[in-house]
């Protein structure tokens, strides 16, 4: 173990399904808890560029004195039962739990099991602004993209669980909740403690970048979502592309390698594939003077 932290033992435990989530625990680690280990556990999704962040995430985690714990929590049917029972113990044991999705089913179901006093949300992008508005207003949790439509039957089925994760979120008695973002927050929950993240964990360890000249384009995911129109995506990169002189590409985890083929042979731009979250990519540079980017969580971080 990194002399950089302590050991943790049972108290602290924080689980991560996105490379994101993960940099923003270290960063809410570095920020609210120095000198103390955690025990970090990845439910890892399916998708290659995702898995292969974590995995260069999960690393930086144990140089920090993290104790990483990877599950594969989607890998058959039965992953979700081992994952849930083999976890059982360490959720009852905790006396904080830290999250990066409170929308994630998985989550909600984690949170059920666990007797922590202490829960605290860190950013997974801008889907925090949204469940701290929906907290605020006392609505069922929903990701933004699914509002308006009517529940399936697996929400049906599901909703006993998400009720009861919405109050595990909401504070009171015994029980503390804490969000921690860079998020710009309209509303704030009663009795919920807002705490800035600036990213100071980041600064620390990478930077300051090189500067270049160019122009760099910022990808999302939003065509693989069903939020925007293929073909409309691939004309607004193009224009922008002509328009500010971009020459890179960074590509979003989730985007389509179709997708990216096309938007390399009729846009010429170059298509990076990071293996960080680009928060961390820009602070170690090269990096171009301009940042494009359609509405996005860096919108937000990278300034």
């Amino acid at each position: 173990m990194s002399p950089r932290a302590g050991n943790a033992g049972p108290h602290t435990l924080a689980f991560v399904e996105s490379p994101v989530q993960l940099l923003n625990v270290l960063e809410w680690a570095h920020t609210h808890a120095p000198g103390v280990g955690l025990t970090l556990v990845v439910l890892s999704p399916l998708d290659p560029m995702t898995r292969g962040q974590l995995r260069r995430m999960s690393e930086l985690a144990r140089e920090e004195g993290h104790e990483v714990r990877w599950e594969e929590a989607r890998g058959g049917p039965m992953a979700p039962f081992q994952t849930i029972g083999g976890l059982t113990r360490l959720l009852r044991r905790a006396r904080r739990v830290v999250l990066g999705d409170p929308f994630s089913r998985y989550v909600q179901l984690l949170l059920t099991i666990t007797r922590a006093g202490d829960l605290v949300v860190v950013d997974d992008g801008t889907a925090t602004m949204e469940f701290v508005g929906q907290l605020a207003r006392g609505e069922r949790l929903v990701r933004w993209h699914r509002k308006g439509g009517r529940p399936g039957p697996r929400d049906l089925i599901f909703a006993p669980v998400s009720s009861s994760a919405r109050r595990r979120l909401t504070p009171g008695g015994n029980r503390n909740v804490e969000i921690f973002s860079s998020m710009p927050m309209e509303e704030t929950p009663a009795g919920v403690t807002v705490n800035a993240n600036d990213f100071a964990w980041t600064r620390s360890r990478f930077g300051p970048p090189r500067i270049t000249k160019g122009a760099d384009m910022v990808g999302t995911s939003l065509v693989e979502t069903g939020v925007v129109d293929d073909a409309r995506y691939l004309e607004a990169v193009r224009t922008l592309a002509r328009a500010h002189g971009a020459t890179r590409y960074f590509a979003h985890r989730r985007e389509s390698t179709d997708k990216l083929h096309r938007l390399a042979v009729e846009t010429g731009l170059e298509i990076v594939r990071p293996e960080l979250p680009l928060e961390l990519i820009a602070r170690r540079g090269p990096i171009g003077r301009t940042i494009l980017s359609f509405p996005s969580t860096v919108v937000h971080t990278l300034p």
